[in-house]
């Protein structure tokens, strides 16, 4: 999900470049018109920015995650519990696929 979701914030900044560096021969607009244009693109860039900083935040977020849950993984092994956490992640697992299911069903055929 993040994956695609980057990859759409990327095409957008791409976009959003090329309009800049375009803008004069594609839209040839009167001088209060490329005003607002050039606004309007600012305004979708800090957003772009915004949006990128939280994606790299939630993207910094998830690798902490996964660094923590191996360390704690790696350190109840020493103590024999690993089988029971596999048990414990299979149940996860499975009512987690039932809540997604029940929040968002597939739509109707």
């Amino acid at each position: 999900m993040l994956k695609i979701f980057y990859t759409i914030l990327l095409l957008i900044t791409t976009a959003t470049c090329i309009a800049q560096e375009q803008e004069k021969s594609i839209f040839d607009l009167p001088e209060k018109a490329s005003n607002l244009h050039n606004v309007s693109l600012k305004a979708l860039n800090q957003s772009i920015a915004t949006m990128q900083s939280k994606l790299q935040s939630s993207v910094d977020t998830k690798k902490m995650m996964k660094a923590r849950k191996d360390e704690l993984r790696n350190q109840l092994k020493d103590f024999g519990v690993t089988k029971q956490l596999d048990g414990i992640s299979k149940e996860t697992y499975y009512y987690k696929q039932l809540t997604t299911q029940y929040l968002y069903p597939p739509p109707p055929t």
